[in-house]
């Protein structure tokens, strides 16, 4: 019995570590995609790359940069292929009058970002706690659910991403000497997505068959 009981125990361990590197894996992607092309030195994170003969851009998250050495901060809007032309200075062949359904407006993507940090930054701190503190039981399998949400806000910037920068290569028609090409940063926000889905599989399993509170009796829970 106390053989079997170790086991349950190491093996309840090897879980809770690999759930937390799932989170982690997430958490530094997720990082890298917010700050890309916010310095010259992360000019090779980006999601849309435009380049010609002369010169080439690329855009990130909230940031642009031409030719790999002047950066700047720019507040992306839908649609984002008309506010990329006017960026790169390029008048588009072709004229469309543009609606009110149209208007530029914000995806409000850094909100998103935030949450989704602040779910897994959370998870991956109690994760820890838990690996730390033998008292720890996370009963209520809150780094599980935390990851849940994770996930979810992780998938809707997925959706975001997509709508905002891979609709921008329809402007290729626009552009008669450039190229425009996707990112790392599309892949990368993707596999955050599946990270984040791992980890919360793996902290949620047994989660329909939780037991009582008698068998932890004297200590705190979360």
């Amino acid at each position: 019995m106390f053989a079997s009981t170790k086991k349950e125990i190491k093996n309840a361990i090897n879980l809770d570590m690999l759930g937390a590197c799932f989170n982690l894996t997430g958490f530094i992607l997720m990082t890298l995609c917010l700050f890309s092309n916010a310095h010259p030195y992360l000019t090779a994170l980006y999601f849309v790359k435009v380049s010609s003969n002369q010169q080439s851009a690329t855009f990130g998250l909230f940031h642009y940069c031409i030719d790999n050495e002047e950066c700047h901060q720019e507040a992306f809007m839908l649609p984002f292929n008309e506010q990329m032309l006017d960026l790169l200075n390029v008048t588009s062949s072709t004229t469309s009058t543009q609606e009110d359904s149209n208007a530029p407006h914000d995806p409000h993507m850094l909100v998103a970002f935030i949450c989704c940090l602040l779910c897994s930054g959370i998870s991956f701190v109690l994760s820890l706690y838990k690996l730390t503190n033998k008292r720890y039981y996370d009963i209520y399998f809150t780094r599980g659910f935390l990851c849940v949400g994770a996930s979810l806000w992780s998938l809707l910037l997925v959706t975001l991403t997509s709508i905002t920068f891979q609709d921008a290569a329809t402007a290729e028609q626009s552009l008669q000497h450039f190229m425009i090409e996707l990112g790392p940063c599309m892949s990368m926000v993707g596999c955050a997505f599946m990270a984040f889905s791992l980890a919360s599989s793996v902290l949620l399993l047994g989660c329909a068959t939780t037991p009582s509170y008698q068998h932890y009796p004297h200590h705190n829970f979360v």
